[in-house]
């Protein structure tokens, strides 16, 4: 299998809170020895928040023992801190960077590889990754495609994902990137004429969980 693409990334999150109060009001009618009271109204449930754009720097990639989907760590995790002396494109900072493969029964496995920091264009550092997500031997048998990121934590999160296709196998492939991290995960091989073992919708539902599997606070 070959390794997955590296990648760094970013970010901060910043939780939006919202609240609606009721209200009751009572109102006195004038007369000989009679009054009335407006009724309360009941409480009225505030909305959800939805995730805002994250500020810089708030969360990190960990590689856990076992990821959801029943995944369970292959080998060690490989670790590396940030540097200021080598800093990627589009960062400000860059903090560190894990490697990890995962394997469930005989025949299924992923890597991840994913980085953290600061950046400031989720966006831009996703079409930065998948610019170089592809190495000489390899074309995109399905190009990258747009999923909603549905990230928890940055409501500018970006996700896509494709197949790439190289002289002998074809390799599923999502990327994320939001402020806090970059990641991309590589799914099962298989052969060239059969089928896929996965859709890239069911790549970019997985690819949501264990983004969000590996994401901590700082």
């Amino acid at each position: 299998m070959r390794a997955a693409p590296s990648v760094w990334a970013v970010a901060v999150l910043t939780v939006l809170t919202g609240a609606v109060s009721a209200c009751a009001g009572a109102g006195a009618g004038a007369g000989a020895g009679a009054g009335a009271g407006a009724a309360k109204s009941p409480p009225v449930a505030p909305p959800s928040a939805p995730p805002s754009a994250a500020a810089p720097g708030a969360y990190k990639l960990v590689a856990p023992a076992t990821l959801p989907g029943g995944y369970s760590a292959s080998k060690a995790p490989v670790v590396h801190a940030g540097s200021t002396s080598v800093m990627p494109p589009g960062f400000s900072t860059f903090d560190g960077n894990v490697i990890a493969p995962y394997t469930k029964g005989d025949h299924d496995f992923l890597s991840v590889s994913g980085s953290w920091g600061t950046i400031a264009d989720p966006a831009t550092e996703a079409a930065k990754v998948s610019a170089t997500a592809l190495d000489a031997r390899a074309t995109w048998a399905q190009p990258l495609a747009a999923f909603d990121a549905k990230d928890p934590h940055d409501s500018e999160g970006r996700l896509s994902c494709g197949v790439t296709d190289t002289d002998t196998n074809m390799l599923p492939v999502c990327i994320w990137a939001n402020h806090s991290t970059v990641g991309s995960v590589s799914f099962t091989l298989w052969l060239d004429g059969m089928d896929p073992s996965i859709t890239m919708a069911q790549a970019a539902e997985r690819t949501r969980a264990i983004r969000d599997a590996m994401t901590i606070s700082r």
